[in-house]
């Protein structure tokens, strides 16, 4: 048995996150932002429907399961699709730059509409974060943001 941390977790996302951002960039200067997102939502339910033919999935019992489904795939795609537009039209090094932003915006969104606590350390995070885009916004990029 094999005992993986979760920081290797961690690293693979990053890796694997960080090569979707470098092949969306080639991809869209073949094909426009709306194809690909179509194609590549088609592709991703077609795995997870393979995943629930073969694996453990259980359909669920309420309402409220099959609605969070529903805005689970909306969702995703409205997020892929805005991405994708983002690359077009800034470039894929500015698009990541700025989607490092997502935790911040997830945890305000969470404080705001939830009434999630928001810790001090996560306050520390966010500053961390928003440190980290400051710096990378300064940096010098190609004036196509990084997409060629």
């Amino acid at each position: 048995m094999v005992v993986v941390s979760a920081a290797s977790f961690g690293m693979l996302a990053a890796l694997l996150y960080a090569g979707y951002i470098v092949a969306g960039d080639v991809l869209l200067r073949q094909v426009e932002a709306f194809p690909a997102t179509t194609v590549i939502m088609l592709a991703a339910g077609a795995a997870y429907g393979v995943i629930v033919i073969f694996g453990n999935f259980k359909l669920p019992d309420a309402t409220m399961g099959w609605w969070a489904i529903g805005a689970s795939a909306i969702f995703s795609i409205v997020a892929l699709g805005a991405f994708f537009a983002g690359v077009e039209r800034i470039g894929s090094a500015n698009a990541a730059i700025l989607s490092t932003v997502e935790p911040i915006v997830t945890v305000v969104l969470a404080g705001a509409l939830l009434g999630e606590k928001i810790e001090a350390l996560q306050l520390a995070g966010g500053m961390c974060i928003l440190s980290a885009v400051v710096i990378l916004g300064r940096s010098e990029l190609p004036p196509d943001g990084g997409s060629g």
